[in-house]
Parts: C-alpha cells; structure tokens; sequence
C-alpha cells in the first residue's frame, strides 16, 4: 500500500473478500481433492491447499448438514483417503454410497451403529519385531497412549508409567510378533495380581536381552515390598492408560481377526474413506484407542510420503483431551500428506489438546470457518482478525453549520460586502458542507459476528485480502447433490430421502437389492447387498 492509499485508509484498510478475489486464487474451481467449506454468491468455494482446515461452530449450527456432509459425498475429494472420527455415525450412514468414485469405505464401529458393517482393526499394527523402527515408534505410541496432565506433581509417575508400558510392550512384541491392545492390557492388569501370565511375562522380560525390558521387570519385582507409594503410583498410572480396555465391546474391535490394516490407507489407490464411529459420550472413554489409530496413521504416512494425500475429519476433536498430535498436524502435517480438519465449538476447547495449542492451530490453518458463535471470546478474536475499514459518512449536523454559514456568507457578499476577504471563509465553508467525515469501524463487531444470519459464515484462507462472507446451505437443499445420499438415521423416514428437483423438492425411495459384479470387490459391500436412491441404476 503507497502513501496516498496509506493517508486515504488512515483508520484501516480492512475488507471482504469479493469473487474477483476467489477467482484469482483458484478457489471457485474443483479438482478431484478438493474440500467444500461453503458459497460465495451461490457457487460452491473450493479448497485444495496443504493447510489444515479450522471449523469453530457453536452446538446445534448445522456444521455436519451445511458443512462436512458435502465433503463425504460421491464426486468430492474423489481422490483423496479420508480418516474421520465420526460421532453417532451420521457421516457414515449418509455417505455410504461410494461407488462413483470406487472408494473402499471401512467401519471401526463397535457399537454396531445403523446396521453398518463392524470392521475390527489393529491399531498399533506396526508395531512389529520386524520393525527397524520399532523402539523408536513404541516410544510414540507410549506419549500419546499415556499423555502428560500438566501436574507437576504427577511428573514421577507419568514418565515412569511410560517407561514401564514401553517395556512391557516391547516384550509382547518379541513373543507375538506384533503388539495387539487387549494382550497389553491382560499384562498390565496381571501385574497386581502376580499370577502365572505376569510371572510368564516378567520371565521373558528378564530374558529379553532388551536393557528397558530387563530392568522394569526388576524394578516391579522390588516394588511389591515398596511401602513409600511410588510403586502403587507408577502403576495406577498405567492402568489408569488401558481402563477404556475393560470394555469387552470397545476391546474386541480391536482384536483379531482384523479386516483391515491403517497401513492400507498408504496405498497407492484406490483412495478409502475410514469411519471412527464413536457415540458423543464415548468419545472421552475410548479416547486412548482413538488417539492410537490417529497416531499410527500418522506414522505410517509420514513413511509414505508418495501415498495419496489424507484428509483427517475430527469432529468434537476437544474431547480428544491432551492430544498434542492435533496442533503438530496443523504445523508440519503439509511435509508428510496429511491435511487435518479439526472441529469445535468454541476456540478455548483448542486448549484441551495441549500446551499452546489455540494458537499453534490458529496461527497454522490455512483455511479457517466461523459460525453460530455464542461465546464473547470466540466472538471478539473473529472481529478483531477481520479487522476495520475507515468508513466514511455523512454528518448532517455539521455539514448543516457549514451550509448555514455559507449562505451567510454569500448574503454579505451579495450585499456589498468586501468579497475578496469573503471568497476564502466562503469557499472553507461550501466544501465542509459537502465533506464526508471519516471514523473507525470493525468490519463486523463481535455482537454482529455473534448474530449472523443462519444461512452465513466467516472463512479465512491463505491469499485472500480478506474474510469471505460465504453461505452455507443444507445439502438436501442443492440438485446437484440429489441422489448422492442416503437418509440421516437421526432423522426419519428411512425409506426415502428429499432431495431438490428442478420443480422443487420431492422424496426418493431408498432401494435395496444384489451388488452388481462391478461393485462386488468394494467391502462395504461384502455381505452381497446394496442400496441406491431413486430408480434402478445404469
């Protein structure tokens, strides 16, 4: 900005973003992975950066309807793996038809939601003895498996329940091979009783020849006569880490026979789309299995470079308390393929995850979305990053006063008074009487940004001069997705959906029946049946 730009905009300079804009940095034209945030005067609005994605959505706003439904469907990021954590399952059970795009679609769904299939999968599947990076990779499975709570008290006992997990696990995996969740926790839970499966276990510990191994049995074999409570203390600690696993539901989806690998999400093609389906208030207790697949995930991918890039969903990511994988994906999850989209309802839940982690996730995300804001904070920091404008305007009171005494002025003249001492005053007054005054405004105040219309949101993106004021719409409501989803189990019928027509909208049945020899191989549809909307398809 020049000078005379700088003095015109001496209040700010602050704007909305027009089409012109979008236009120029490409984010009105789809490719096969590109993300869908929302609508610029009625055209869809395309993302398809590295950057992560930020969605900040107050309860009950539609974020799944207007938002993440679009993005799961048919024909959108058509070519990129999605790994998404799904709450109740809606996201799963409205975009279960993936065949125009040939995706693999996988079910880790304990709970049997919607009649969808129950995949079982291992979710620390590498790490395996024929791993080269096995002790380094326990040792990440361990940091976030037990993460840190931030109590200085509890320093001593969290890093020693790391250290004594990471030797017991690497023990299981010299015996089995590769470590599956329900063997560590039996041994964990055989340590206070001290029955032959931990004395078998500790056996092979000490002969080992692995130092960690060696020394923990040691350590847990004199701690049984520590009456100070630092033994009792390490040990909660790690039980406290595998207590989700005492759910028998939540441990046998994660026990063999497994139906899937996370190493499959690494391959070339074709691209999969993976469903953590977690009732909301599941989400907390099984939170240590779900940080496992998102951990592993991002293992696996980081040595993959070359795979196809990944979207990562978290819906009600807050709940995922002290997971400081969230923010790091945010930093550097561009270098290895892994484009995160983290969910929340107001912008202090982003602390939950970590230290710092609101602003490492603000300061990172390449496209961010605001909308149906109830808190003030949230509110305040969207005003302040849209900035303000200098307004000009109109002030009839003083252009009034100066009109007036214009006039008088011009009366003495005309009545022989002097006018070339007049003519200056005069020519002062007749401009100030037309001038425009000029103040400071916030684009939007945080009362306005926390009253949207219902149908608006605010979304921020890399090369833009400003926020976009973009729409948002249910998806039952645009043609050109008709046909691409099933109903919402939440919200009947469940025979038929509606759908927008060009005479307006209309219901479609939901038909079932053989899968064609062209979608046999897909595995979601390994039971030998499928359903489409509307007619027979060709």
């Amino acid at each position: 900005m020049n000078r005379e730009d700088r003095e015109w905009h001496r209040h700010g300079s602050a704007r909305f973003a027009e089409r012109a804009d979008l236009l120029r940095a490409g984010m009105l034209t789809q490719t096969p992975t590109s993300l869908f945030p929302g609508f610029c005067g009625g055209r869809p609005i395309w993302c398809d950066g590295d950057g992560g994605l930020l969605m900040v959505a107050g309860a009950r706003s539609g974020k799944l309807r207007d938002i993440l439904a679009y993005n799961l469907f048919s024909g959108i990021c058509s070519l990129e793996t999605i790994l998404l954590l799904d709450p109740k399952g809606e996201l799963a059970a409205i975009s279960q038809n993936q065949t125009p795009d040939g995706k693999h679609c996988r079910y880790w769904n304990p709970l049997a939601l919607h009649g969808l299939p129950q995949d079982r999968v291992n979710p620390v599947g590498h790490l395996k003895w024929s791993s080269p990076t096995l002790f380094s990779d326990m040792k990440v499975f361990q940091e976030q498996f037990l993460p840190r709570s931030g109590s200085a008290n509890g320093v001593y006992f969290e890093l020693n329940a790391r250290r004594w997990g990471e030797a017991i696990g690497l023990a299981l995996v010299k015996r089995n091979g590769v470590l599956t969740l329900p063997d560590y926790f039996r041994a964990i839970s055989s340590i206070p009783e001290g029955g032959r499966d931990w004395l078998d276990l500790a056996w092979e510990m000490h002969a080992s020849g692995i130092d960690a191994c060696r020394s923990v049995e040691a350590e847990i074999h004199a701690g049984r006569e520590d009456s100070s409570g630092g033994f009792r203390g390490i040990l909660g600690e790690l039980q406290k880490s595998v207590a989700c696993l005492s759910d028998p539901v939540l441990r046998d989806s994660v026990s063999p026979p497994f139906d899937f690998d996370l190493a499959d999400l690494c391959r070339s093609a074709p691209a999969m789309q993976v469903y953590l389906m977690a009732p909301p208030e599941m989400i907390s207790p099984w939170a240590p299995v779900i940080k496992a697949i998102f951990t592993t995930a991002m293992v696996l991918k980081s040595r993959a470079p070359q795979a196809l890039r990944q979207t990562w969903i978290l819906d009600e990511c807050a709940q995922l308390k002290g997971f400081d994988l969230v923010p790091k994906l945010f930093a550097y999850g561009a270098g290895i393929g892994v484009r995160p989209w983290a969910v929340f309802q107001t912008e202090q839940q982003m602390n939950a995850l970590g230290k710092d982690a609101r602003s490492i996730i603000c300061s990172s995300a390449s496209v961010q979305s605001w909308f149906g804001l109830r808190d003030l904070e949230s509110a305040k920091r969207v005003s302040e990053m849209m900035g303000a404008e200098t307004l000009d305007y109109d002030d009839p009171l003083a252009q009034g006063r100066a009109g007036v005494e214009a006039r008088r002025l011009l009366g003495d003249v005309l009545s022989g008074g002097d006018a070339f001492r007049a003519a200056p005053r005069l020519a002062q007054q007749m401009h100030a009487a037309v001038h425009r005054a000029v103040q400071r405004r916030s684009i939007l105040t945080p009362d306005e940004v926390m009253h949207l219309p219902p149908d608006r949101q605010l979304i921020f993106a890399d090369g833009l001069p400003g926020p976009i004021y973009a729409g948002r719409a249910p998806y039952w409501t645009q043609r050109w997705l008709a046909g691409r989803y099933h109903p919402n189990p939440y919200h009947p019928p469940l025979d038929s959906v509606l759908v927008q027509t060009r005479f307006g909208p209309r219901r479609r049945p939901v038909l079932t029946g053989n899968v064609p020899a062209a979608f046999a191989d897909l595995p979601q549809y390994r039971d030998g049946t499928w359903s489409w909307i509307g007619d027979e398809p060709t």
